[in-house]
């Protein structure tokens, strides 16, 4: 057989064989640039586009973007909860010290419901029939259920049924008295988990035996985890 035919057919032979090698041995033969291609290519092919996240405004902080219910897990959610409450104090002929712890649920972007309690001291100076002076003081404590519709973005509409224990001005038996409260209120985000609360409401029981005069303006704050 010739040297050149037998030349031509051992190159063949090694033609064919380099061919057949598996996908990793042809890596270590050529490197990695072209099957990188390869891999490129193959990952085009069979990839798809994932749908994004829904993200909230970059531009508002965390407490806003949970009053804008940008928090899209579905069922309960521990974050959705707010509490907060007011803390008042007046010292001299008359002494008042109030205290209203308040925690709620948000349910929707609209739609906030929640429970307050309420502690009040009262002491003052009476002026009896023999033209005394007597120190009198009251205990008063209740609680009241609310629900608050915001048709704004930190505006909100409120409405409040609250029960409140009091001693009778007659006889100091005490008993309890509903009190019914609408009016408005406004939130402002003092950090990512804090906002300032101001509300204006309007008592709507005009009994005689009725404490609470109207306006009801009342100053206060809300924390979430």
């Amino acid at each position: 057989m010739p040297i050149k035919r037998l030349r031509f057919l051992i190159a063949a032979l090694c033609l064919t064989g380099f061919c057949c090698l598996p996908v990793s041995e042809l890596q270590a033969q050529l490197g990695q640039n072209a099957p990188a291609q390869s891999k490129k290519n193959a990952a085009g092919n069979d990839s798809r586009p994932e749908t994004p996240t829904p993200t909230a405004d970059p531009t508002m902080s965390r407490f806003q973007q949970l009053q804008d219910q940008t928090v899209y897990k579905k069922g309960f959610d521990k974050r959705r909860f707010f509490f907060g409450g007011g803390v008042g104090a007046q010292f001299g002929t008359l002494t008042a010290v109030e205290l209203s712890p308040t925690v709620g649920y948000t349910f929707h972007r609209m739609f906030k419901m929640g429970i307050s309690f309420t502690f009040e001291y009262f002491a003052y100076n009476y002026l009896t029939a023999a033209q005394t002076v007597e120190r009198r003081q009251y205990f008063l404590y209740g609680g009241s259920l609310f629900a608050r519709f915001y048709p704004i973005k930190y505006l909100y509409l409120h409405a409040e049924i609250m029960g409140m224990n009091q001693p009778r001005v007659s006889n100091e038996k005490r008993y309890w008295m509903a009190y019914p409260l609408i009016g408005f209120g406004y939130n402002q985000p003092l950090g990512e988990h804090a906002a300032l609360q101001l509300q204006l409401l309007w008592n709507l029981n005009n009994a005689p035996e009725s404490i609470i005069a109207n306006p009801v303006v009342s100053l206060g704050f809300n924390i979430r985890p």
